[in-house]
């Protein structure tokens, strides 16, 4: 008998580099994470020449370095990785700090082949006089895959000092870059990087990120936002420090595994903390902190953050304080709940809805990620267990609370005010009760204050209420929750005498008003009318400003049937003369469904005829935050931005108008999805509104005719596109239609650009 023994191709390092590694991005993230699990303190990124033939990629950290025998017998041995042996552990570095190794897998280092053709790694330990240095050639793997991999030599030699000017540490340099980096590219990696780190992992733990790329300083400088800066420290984010007043639930596995502690919030009120057996197997060492976003919360993440909530993500995971791809990502919903919505819109909680973290920790070897980097988790039957946790302990109590409640804890169109804790507290403990049914409890801890206000009336259900609370209290034996529950029976008899005696009260002074009434009735009318002149009735208002809209709507119903009367015209002359009235009648129509979308969503002063706004958060704030389009809800909208801060002088509520025309045409056109691109070209800003509906038709000779007043191709007033294109040239602008489009359509606007 004869042994054989594998030949490995030098192939293998694209298939475990570039082929594995297939973004940019993760490919950072591979190398930052490897810092980290090096006990750095710091990581420096910086992009050099970022324009020109030479660029290069500098990733610098302080960690512990490694010396000539390390990268032989650790770096250079391919799929060897030390902390596979000492996975999900926790380890000291050299500030005696607990910390989790981040990655297992021994390929972390192929990052630097996705990146770019060629590598030098600087890496030096604390006590050695000189710096090690290996200099790579990637494309010597793919000269001839006939050779094996152990022949491609690598080169190593020393040099003095580190390039990051460490005293200890790593630094790698990467060119011959096979991918442009642009600002926009940088600064979709400094979001992406901020939300690398879970911010609440090892809070003492320092671990900081910096960017830099000299050639965008002076372009920084004209930023007013840091988010939209390069260079500096990265700020990671926190949802609890964001200040969103909403409703929060956090649910936590213990770390043997056997209990389930589940909190909830609404709007800054503590309600409950509830504490379960655990039955799942395969779980421990878990927490979930879940926020549902209501519209104010999604105003104000906006303000803070600088992006919707939608652009930023939804439920993002992290193991061991790393976060894992793509969980989180706009339009990555890890436990499918947005499908789950479609079913119930107005039921159930979709990723648009809400925005937290599952961290997964310590030994928790169950989970492994995929070898791409960027797919998750292997699914096994602790990633289905983490899918039950997460829906039958957070996801769905959240939801029943939001939904059945609270009412989803808005404000009305109205201006009727939100539903609070404080209006439902008898609701309140009858929720928390139900969770006896679920499971084993441990314990119950609820509000004080919400038992102790509960409404004095001794109706059927206040009395079941107080009578759930006894029994759970009895049932497992917890006298601080036995305590409460007298309480409020203590209260609820005492607030019934004080009842009746009020109402004695009552009955009495009611007489002597009487006498007062007519005295006072004259006076009455007078304040009420003063009060009118200087503060209309909100209700009253919003309620006139919906009528005013309906009756827009209704006359420009009309407007169409009498433009169709008109095109049956003999008479030329008449008929032009005829359109062109009507048109002004529609365009004031257009202005009085505009001031209503303003009046209740946009933030801008319609009072200011022109003013220059920034075209990006215009466009992103009036489709998420208008309440006039249901179009949304059937035809998805994305806004891409080149350049974030771009500015232009409009009348906002003309252009909103211009906007709200194009997006109503392409949904009379079927179109599934509407893109709207911001392009920055020299000293203008170009919006090009691309759908993909049915388009304009072949028999159409002169496709810019859309632009004439009363040519419709929708069944129109034919006067939304000419309004369109008096208004943009007004502006110093042009509008016209993209020669370029095969398929759907496209409207391009080109304005000024005042930054």
């Amino acid at each position: 008998m004869e042994n054989l023994s594998f030949r490995i191709s030098s192939g293998l390092k694209n298939i475990i580099g570039r082929e594995l590694i297939t973004d940019k991005v993760i490919a950072i993230f591979e190398l930052v994470k490897n810092s980290y699990d090096a006990g750095a303190n710091r990581v420096d990124i910086s992009f050099n020449n970022v324009y020109s033939n030479d660029a290069n990629i500098v990733i610098s950290d302080d960690g512990y370095g490694m010396n000539k025998e390390d990268l032989i017998n650790k770096w250079l041995f391919v799929a060897y990785s030390e902390k596979k042996a000492y996975r999900n552990t926790t380890y000291l570095d050299n500030l005696n700090r607990n910390r989790t190794y981040a990655g297992a897998k021994g390929v972390g280092r192929f990052s630097c082949d996705r990146l770019g053709h060629s590598l030098k790694l600087f890496s030096k330990k604390e006590d050695e006089t000189k710096s090690n240095v290996l200099i790579v050639d990637w494309d010597e793997f793919e000269r001839d895959s006939k050779k094996e991999f152990i022949d491609i030599l690598v080169r190593h030699e020393y040099v003095n000092n580190l390039p990051s000017g460490n005293r200890h540490g790593t630094s790698v340099i990467i060119s011959g870059l096979r991918e442009e980096w642009t600002r926009n590219d940088i600064i979709e990696l400094k979001k992406s990087l901020a939300k690398l780190i879970n911010p609440y992992e090892n809070e003492d733990d320092i671990f900081e990120i910096f960017l830099c790329c000299n050639e965008e300083i002076k372009n920084d400088s004209k930023q007013k936002s840091d988010r939209l800066k390069i260079n500096g420290k990265l700020k990671n984010y926190v949802f609890e420090t964001l200040n969103l007043k909403t409703t929060q639930i956090s649910a936590t596995i213990s770390e043997d595994g056997k209990s389930i502690t589940t909190k909830m919030f609404d709007r800054g009120i503590y309600l409950f903390e509830i504490s379960q057996k655990s039955n799942f197997v395969h779980l421990k060492n878990i927490v979930i902190a879940l926020f549902y976003l209501n519209k104010a919360a999604k105003i104000n993440f906006r303000k803070i953050m600088g992006v919707s909530p939608k652009e930023f993500g939804s439920i993002f995971v992290y193991k061991n304080g790393f976060r894992i791809m793509p969980y989180g990502e706009p339009g990555a919903d890890v436990f499918s709940i947005d499908r789950r919505k479609t079913q119930g819109y107005n039921r159930y909680l979709g990723t648009r809805d809400l925005m937290g973290r599952i961290l997964v920790l310590g030994d928790n070897s169950d989970f492994i990620e995929t070898s791409s980097r960027d797919g998750g988790f292997i699914k096994t039957q602790a990633f289905d267990e983490l899918y039950d946790f997460y829906m039958k302990f957070a996801h769905i109590p959240l939801e029943k609370y939001v939904v059945e409640l609270i009412k989803w804890g808005d404000e009305s169109e109205f201006g009727q005010a939100a539903v609070s804790p404080d209006d439902i507290r008898e609701e309140i403990v009858g929720y928390i009760t139900n969770y006896e049914k679920k499971g084993e409890l441990i314990s119950v801890d609820i509000n004080q204050n919400l038992t102790n206000l509960i409404e004095e009336n001794k109706s059927k259900k206040s009395t079941d209420t107080i009578s759930e609370l006894r029994n759970i209290a009895q049932q497992y034996k917890d006298k601080d929750l036995d305590k409460i529950a007298q309480q409020v029976e203590t209260q609820s008899k005492r607030l019934l005498k004080e009842r009746k005696e009020l109402s004695k009260q009552i009955d009495e002074t009611s007489e002597k008003l009487e006498k007062k009434e007519s005295e006072l009735e004259t006076t009455k009318k007078q304040a009420l009318f003063l009060r009118g002149l200087t503060n209309p009735k909100y209700e009253n208002a919003t309620e006139s400003l919906h009528m005013m809209n309906t009756y827009a709507k209704s006359i420009k119903l009309n407007i169409n049937k009498i433009i169709k009367e008109i095109d049956c015209s003999s008479d030329k002359l008449l008929a032009d003369k005829l359109k062109k009235n009507i048109y002004e009648i529609v365009k004031a129509i257009q202005k009085i469904n505009g001031t209503y979308t303003f009046a209740f969503s946009a933030d801008y002063d319609i009072r200011k005829q022109i003013q220059v706004v920034n075209l990006y958060n215009f466009i992103t704030e009036y489709i998420d935050n208008a309440l006039f389009s249901k179009t949304g809800e059937f035809i998805k909208i994305n806004v891409n931005a080149e350049l974030l801060d771009c500015q232009v002088k409009i009348n906002p509520l003309e252009f909103s108008m211009i906007i709200e025309n194009i997006i109503y045409n392409s949904y009379k056109a079927n179109a599934q999805n509407l893109n709207i691109n911001i392009i920055n070209d020299d000293n203008f800003v170009i919006i090009d509104f691309c759908d993909d509906g049915v388009g304009l038709s072949n028999k159409i000779d002169d496709p810019q005719r859309v632009f004439e007043l009363g040519f419709t191709t929708t069944g129109g007033t034919g006067v939304g596109l000419s309004y369109a294109k008096k208004t943009v040239e007004k502006w110093g602008g042009t509008i016209y239609l993209s020669k370029n489009q095969d398929k759907g359509f496209s409207i391009i606007v080109r304005l000024k650009n005042e930054h």
